[in-house]
């Protein structure tokens, strides 16, 4: 039987460095003639005026150096240098290496190779001189980096010297290179760190090698080094992030919208540079069809290097090793020769692979080993463990009528928290109309038994008609899917034109068809609608049911039928119908869920009573990558939100052009984003753009504030970018700097503020010594006092072959008769979340706060289960995810 876990180990050190330390480094600083020439081709290349800011464009520059100089442990790109009051190109290694020749020899080829394929119109002698940049002793520097803090201030430490940061990751990262990782199976592989990484900020990696075959392809452990700081801890930190990693033949791409696929080079260390067995570097490269064979059919899978159009990735290796050997494999596939060299794409579930040789995530029994192999080497290297977390215990239970088992009373106060809603959006009555655009002839029945399975037995129930006893009504109306769930296709440019048109005037007619194809589809779309509604009006739910195979398609009709049914006032759902048959139990949850999501589409309450009446609320920002959508190009652009609770209903505040928050029925928000109607702001850090941010901020936080007491849950991950009060190094308990002004406790009395989750992928990395493989609750680390970590409990989507595999090594004989976890299977675990009370009032119990935030992320009108945000910031991130144009 699985015992409770109440302590969780870690595998985050202290850099227990002090003003008595030093961390040597050396660095290489692009000239500042090179530098303003390279300034002005990076300008050319993006098509900008020469009086437009402009950063420097450095496409494949570290896949090169990497190559030519594995000794380099990180660059900086866009760093203000204090120095030259400008953001010069600087390569950083370890140790004192300023004079060596032989490593200045070996940079000045890696930026002369870089200029030549990424500047071959570029003069030679301009080219070679910028390189040639690398022999002049000027350019090279010895840093001794100390290691003395500033005097805290804020809620976490911050470094005298920003470079420190850098220093901490590149001096872990050597201390590791060449270590083994140890299994207590016996076995053991070396660490291999990849070189010349962007940025040792953001983090910087080392591979576990060789990598182990599978009948699928290949995989290994990944080690990630991070410089994390955290509320009230006195030091810096290194926090080590194990990853599984799969290479394998690539299949399959999803045309220019599929990411960049990376390709990983293993090949013998030069025995010049480094004392390392192996060297490491990752080339970009783009997978598309290669030409079609004589017979017919789709041609092979063909790796280009994405920072020059017509570079196969294979070519360019190929260039690099002189190896002859490389030359019949132009396909996105595996190589390992026999002189050691391996070069890998890598496969990952963002491309859409499947079956991943490795699988996902790694088994609590290598988490321990992984991090006991790791404390060999950095305990030497001047980085100390730190203490566990334990578990902090508050009886909290919250009244959540969706999540709890049904009956006669729970079913009462669900139908309550709908009608509620209704109101809340301008509802004369308890009445509403679910529109059934079906395509199955089963769908009305199965979205009828969804109805009663969520709000109980009605009293009335006629064909299309439910009805209770308290009022509520929900109409059945169900009409073809028709035009809303049909692929929509455009004219492509005639033979004729394709004989004397250029590839940009043919993707021009191209473009155009298609824009105007789905202008008519809206249209088409539009009126059917308004047909299907027959004059009625008012809020309304609308369950759409579209084919799965046009998803991705180009003529996808998705986003565009739901802003269709947005500006007819319904709140679309969409259910995906397969050719294949699907079990009972997959159907009933696919319609209750679609169900379940139009109850929280309408803003229905999830929670009724809180301790200290303190009214949920949030705040977020949206960001959206330019696209394109539903036949247009959408613009990137970025937006703050804010919800409240008042009166028992859930409002949101969507923000105009300056800013100004505009409060609705949560309802009426997820129409006006389905539409579009809200400020759209830039997203970047322009001083116009961060006041509009500003602006939302501190209106929406008064607005919050008068309606009486709330527990504001902050989104970390998007706001410390526009709200830098909320970010580490600006962080001061109570005290809130924003537009100018400094808010405390006094100017905001209603308020408490916790900060959630600022960085996932910097939060500690956990094990524990029990045979619980899931453990959640809410814990504490050290002396702290406002700040506490969370584990949310299992998904019901975690299978049991995974649980099971999350406490099996991979490097283990299991026992006789016990079989064995698949190597592709995922080991699944919870992802710790941080929750730190930044601002509370005086008598406040900063746990008491941190457990209702964690209780919060079960409350939710459409989930039995934990979700990673809490209510209400997971219904903003939701409202976030309606935006189409």
């Amino acid at each position: 039987m699985a015992s409770n876990v109440n302590s969780l180990n870690l595998n985050v050190w202290e850099a227990s460095f002090t003003a008595q330390d030093t961390l040597i480094l050396t660095r290489y600083r692009l000239s500042p003639d090179a530098q303003e020439t390279l300034q002005a081709w990076s300008r050319e290349k993006s098509k900008r005026a020469d009086d437009a800011p402009s950063t420097l464009r450095l496409d494949g520059l570290s896949e090169i150096l990497a190559w030519f100089v594995p000794e380099i442990a990180f660059m900086r790109r866009h760093h203000w240098d204090p120095e030259t009051q400008s953001k010069p190109l600087s390569f950083f290694l370890v140790g004192d290496v300023a004079a060596n020749e032989g490593l200045r020899l070996r940079v000045q080829a890696a930026i002369g190779l870089w200029l030549t394929l990424i500047y071959p119109d570029k003069p030679a002698p301009t080219r070679a001189a910028i390189a040639a940049t690398a022999m002049d002793a000027a350019s090279w520097s010895r840093l001794s980096v100390n290691g003395a803090l500033q005097q805290q201030v804020s809620a976490c430490p911050s470094p005298a010297d920003s470079l420190m940061f850098d220093a901490i990751a590149a001096h872990a990262l050597y201390a590791l290179a060449g270590q083994d990782l140890r299994f207590k199976s016996g076995t053991q592989r070396v660490l291999v760190a990849k070189a010349a990484q962007a940025d040792a900020f953001t983090g910087v990696e080392l591979v576990a090698f060789p990598p182990r075959q599978t009948q699928r392809g290949l995989w290994s452990e990944v080690i990630t080094l991070y410089t994390p700081t955290y509320p009230e801890r006195a030091r810096l930190h290194l926090l080590a992030r194990p990853s599984i990693r799969n290479w394998g033949s690539v299949s399959r791409w999803t045309g220019r919208n599929d990411p960049n696929r990376a390709l990983d080079v293993f090949m013998p260390a030069m025995e010049i540079a480094s004392g390392d067995t192996y060297r490491h570097t990752s080339f970009d490269f783009r997978a598309k069809a290669g030409p079609a064979p004589a017979e017919g059919g789709y041609g092979p899978t063909v790796a280009y290097w994405p920072h020059k159009d017509d570079q196969k990735v294979f070519d360019l290796v190929r260039r690099l090793t002189g190896r002859a050997a490389l030359a019949p494999h132009e396909l996105a596939q595996p190589v390992v020769d026999e002189d050691g060299l391996w070069v890998l794409p890598r496969l990952g579930t963002v491309h859409g692979d499947d079956w991943l040789p490795g699988g996902t995530g790694i088994s609590w029994p290598d988490r321990h080993d992984i991090g006991e192999s790791l404390n060999q080497a950095l305990s030497k290297a001047g980085f100390a463990a730190v203490e566990p977390m334990t578990r902090a215990r508050v009886v909290m239970p919250l009244d959540k009528p969706f999540n709890s088992k049904a009956d006669g009373e729970i079913f009462a106060a669900r139908r309550r928290a709908v009608r509620m809603a209704l109101e809340a959006a301008g509802a004369p009555t308890a009445e509403v109309d679910l529109f059934i655009f079906q395509r199955r002839e089963d769908a009305p029945q199965r979205l009828a038994s969804a109805l009663l399975d969520e709000l109980g037995p009605p009293e009335i129930q006629e064909p299309g008609v439910l009805s209770w006893s308290c009022g509520l009504t929900v109409r059945l109306r169900s009409v073809n899917a028709s035009v809303l769930a049909e692929e929509i296709s455009w004219d492509e440019a005639t033979i004729e034109e394709a004989k004397v048109l250029n590839p940009a005037q043919l993707r021009s007619i191209r473009e155009l068809n298609r824009s105007q194809a789905f202008d008519e589809a809206q249209k088409a779309m539009a009126a059917y609608v308004a047909a299907a509604r027959a004059g009625t009006t008012g809020i309304g739910w609308a369950i759409l049911e579209m084919p799965e195979a046009l998803k991705g398609r180009m003529g996808d009709p998705f986003q565009l039928a739901r802003r269709v049914l947005a500006y007819a006032n319904l709140l679309p759902q969409i259910v995906l119908t397969s050719v294949e048959a699907l079990s009972e139990n997959t159907m009933k949850a696919k319609y209750g869920s679609a169900l379940s999501d139009c109850l929280r589409m309408l803003g229905v309450l999830p929670v009724e009573d809180l301790p200290q009446d303190l009214q949920p609320a949030a705040l977020t920002v949206i960001q959206r990558n330019a696209d394109f959508v539903a036949g247009q190009q959408r613009k990137g652009h970025a937006f703050p939100l804010a919800a409240r609770t008042k009166e028992g209903h859930l409002e949101c505040a969507i923000p105009d052009e300056a800013g100004t928050p505009q409060w609705a029925p949560y309802a009426v928000a997820v129409l006006r984003i389905l539409k579009g109607d809200y400020g759209k702001f830039g997203r970047g850090r322009q001083e116009e753009n961060l006041a509009k941010f500003e602006t939302f901020f501190t209106m929406a936080m008064e607005d919050i504030n008068r309606v009486g007491p709330a527990l504001v849950i902050c989104e970390g991950e998007t706001l410390t970018h526009k709200f830098s009060a909320l970010a580490n190094g600006r962080l001061v308990f109570d005290q809130l700097t924003i537009a100018n002004r400094t808010l405390t406790p006094n100017d905001l009395p209603n308020l408490r503020m916790v900060r959630t989750s600022p960085d996932p992928k910097r939060q500690p990395y956990y094990h524990h010594d029990t045979n619980n493989s899931w453990p959640s609750g809410l814990f504490s680390w050290g002396a702290a006092k406002r700040t506490y970590y969370a584990l949310k409990q299992k998904p019901i989507t975690v299978s049991n072959a995974q649980h099971f595999a999350a406490r099996v090594s991979r490097h283990t004989e299991l026992e006789e008769g016990v079989r064995p976890p698949k190597e592709n299977l995922g080991r699944v675990s919870s992802q710790m979340d941080e929750i730190c009370i930044a601002f509370h009032q005086e008598g406040d119990d900063p746990l008491t706060l941190a457990t209702l935030v964690h209780r919060l992320r079960g409350a939710h009108a459409q989930y039995d289960a934990d979700t990673a945000r809490p209510f209400p910031l997971h219904e903003l991130r939701k409202l976030g995810g309606g935006v189409t144009l």
